[in-house]
C-alpha cells in the first residue's frame, strides 16, 4: 500500500496516466476521426485530438462517469476494494479514504 501512496498522492500526472493507460491501453485515438494525436489541456483535465479539436474526457463512458472524487482517492479505493480477502466494507473504506459513508458505498458499488 505504501508503494500506491508513494506513487500517486502528490503527483496528479502519475493518477492521470493511470486511469489514460486503463481507457486507452494501446493509446489515444480520437473516437471521431480516429487520429492518434492529442494536446492534454490540464486546465480542464480533457484530452484534445490534434486533428479535429474533439475533445475526450478520461472517464467519460466509464464507470466513474460522474465521479467527483480526487484521482488519487479512486486509485486507493480501488486498492483497497480488490486487495481485500473478502472485499472491502463501506465503512471502512470511508474511514481509510477520509469520505463520507455515502460515497464509500457508491465506490464499493
Amino acid at each position: 500500500m505504501m508503494q500506491i501512496i508513494n506513487k500517486y498522492s502528490h503527483n496528479h500526472k502519475a493518477c492521470v496516466d493511470y486511469f489514460f493507460n486503463m481507457k486507452w491501453p494501446t493509446g489515444f485515438y480520437c473516437e471521431k476521426c480516429g487520429c492518434v494525436h492529442y494536446y492534454f489541456l490540464e486546465n480542464r483535465n480533457v484530452f484534445e485530438c490534434a486533428k479535429c479539436g474533439h475533445q475526450h474526457y478520461l472517464f467519460a463512458r466509464t464507470i466513474f462517469q460522474d465521479n467527483k472524487l480526487p484521482l488519487f482517492k479512486l486509485i486507493l479505493g480501488l486498492y483497497l476494494f480488490f486487495s481485500a480477502n473478502k472485499g472491502c466494507s463501506a465503512i471502512e473504506m470511508a474511514s481509510q479514504l477520509n469520505v463520507n459513508y455515502k460515497t464509500a458505498l457508491k465506490l464499493c458499488r
